[in-house]
């Protein structure tokens, strides 16, 4: 499991996910896995990506 969370400045407005977190994502589920992106109520993310071992 991959998890990197983001300490520098806040997100403001809803993540949509672009052309990188796609490009994750579609990397973690080629290798059957999956990938999470959530923000807290500061604006700030955490990307979570799980892939068997």
């Amino acid at each position: 499991m991959l998890s990197v969370a983001d300490d520098g400045a806040p997100v403001t407005g809803e993540i949509v996910p672009g052309t990188g977190l796609r490009s994750i994502a579609e990397r973690c589920a080629c290798l059957g896995g999956e990938m999470r992106v959530e923000a807290d109520q500061g604006g700030r993310f955490t990307l979570t990506c799980r892939v068997p071992e």
